[in-house]
């Protein structure tokens, strides 16, 4: 997250430099951030169903064909996520900050941390990997709980 912060901090100084007042012209100014986000009763199941999805969502990104992988494997997503993350265990990633994944209140402790450091529009990618229908709904009513209440 010390990147996500690093380019807020830049955004918003480049708006407080801007020539016209914040909120004139033709749109308001957001800084966005895309993240997969799951969200389930317990770390542990979090990160069990959790990983196994990332792992899903970074294999269909890499091209590769069907059927995603049954199991989860570290190096495996260190593989798929090397383009983009340089390569990175699912612990590295979420050190980073690169998605939200964890029981409701560790995924509220995280989103509190963006809008701390200027993230003011999140954009949740809740249906991805393994994930079933089931398991989409619950999470997101568990967001909601955590989050938005």
């Amino acid at each position: 997250t010390d990147v996500v912060a690093d380019c807020a901090r830049q955004y918003h100084e480049t708006i407080a430099n801007a020539v016209e007042p914040v909120g004139t012209g033709p749109y308001r100014p957001r800084f966005s951030l895309c993240r997969e986000t799951f969200v389930a009763e317990t770390p542990e199941r979090a990160r069990a169903e959790g990983a196994l999805a990332l792992q899903g969502f970074w294999y269909l990104s890499s091209l590769a064909s069907p059927p995603l992988p049954a199991d989860y494997s570290d190096a495996r997503l260190k593989q798929l996520t090397a383009r983009v993350w340089g390569g990175t265990t699912y612990d590295e990633l979420d050190a980073l900050g690169g998605m939200l994944i964890g029981a409701p209140d560790q995924v509220a402790e995280k989103v509190d941390h963006l809008k701390a450091i200027g993230v003011d529009t999140l954009l949740l990618v809740a249906n991805f990997g393994h994930l079933a229908h089931e398991q989409v709904c619950r999470s997101l009513e568990l967001f909601a709980g955590a989050v938005m209440s």
